[in-house]
């Protein structure tokens, strides 16, 4: 394999404590990853911010307090990660903005109240037209955002079978009990979620995506420090080098050592009963 840009650095003036190495074979095994996966849970709590590479925690705490004093807890997490929790909302925004205007390592989620809340609607003929769909539930009190029909995997035939995001709401899980709809006999069920571990495509860590993202670019082929679109490598060849285990494969492998044991730990095999 030839010889790449170390990734041993990223930052040499880190005004969180000097210089930023890279992470350790493991470190995407951190209680950080595990514990901030999004949830769909109602808690109007802001999300937490991950914050990386912190030798030197007085700096961020300065900060705090003269953000939001009294208005957010800290977590220390395994390598040189720390978690911010902000209490209100308003104080979510002023101390993202503060990270960014310091080129801070760090990731954030979406927040719950942007998330669509996603049903499978069953047995509704395929033909049947979204906007007629949309207004029948509106009638019922759910505001559809968007409506897509799906298809056959082989024949690529419409079924009987259509998503539906609605706009979170209280009342959102009401639409369960829904058992008729355009005179429709029909059935409303919750979405069967991957069992997958999300993988940012910026920084390639796991357990956040790439909109929320302020981490050091790293090329899912060689992962160097820029963006896998600005990757030099135009040219598919097995000289790949994966930025979470160091071994040669791209980063979003499945079969990479760190992904493999994050999702034993959050999706463990059932064991057969004794």
């Amino acid at each position: 394999m030839e010889d790449h840009e170390s990734p041993n650095i990223k930052k040499t003036d880190y005004w969180l404590g000097g210089t930023i190495p890279t992470n350790n074979r493991f470190s995407a095994l951190t209680e950080e990853t595990l514990e901030d996966a999004p949830t769909h849970s109602t808690d109007p709590k802001p999300q937490p911010i991950s914050i990386s590479g912190v030798t030197n925690i007085k700096p961020l705490i300065e900060l705090l307090n003269a953000l939001a004093r009294n208005k957010y807890l800290v977590k220390t997490l395994f390598h040189d990660h720390v978690r911010v929790q902000p209490t209100e909302s308003s104080v979510y925004t002023t101390i993202i903005k503060a990270l960014m205007g310091k080129n801070t390592e760090f990731h954030t989620y979406k927040p719950r109240h942007d998330r669509s809340f996603r049903v499978v609607l069953r047995n509704l003929h395929p033909s049947t037209g979204a906007n007629d769909i949309k207004q029948a539930l509106k009638e019922e009190g759910h505001e559809v955002t968007n409506i897509w029909n799906f298809k056959q995997r082989t024949t690529n035939k419409p079924l009987p079978i259509h998503f539906i995001d609605i706009k979170p709401h209280t009342n959102n899980k009401e639409i369960y009990q829904i058992n008729t709809l355009l005179n429709t006999i029909v059935k409303f069920e919750a979405l069967h979620t991957k069992r997958d571990i999300p993988q940012c495509m910026r920084c390639q860590k796991y357990g956040h995506t790439k909109i929320y993202c302020q981490n050091t670019p790293q090329c899912v082929k060689c992962a160097a420090q820029h963006l896998t679109s600005e990757c030099p490598r135009k040219v598919q060849d097995g000289n790949v080098r994966c930025v979470n285990c160091n071994e040669p494969h791209p980063a979003n492998n499945r079969g990479c050592v760190v992904h493999k044991q994050l999702q034993q730990q959050m999706y463990p095999e059932l064991r057969d009963p004794a």
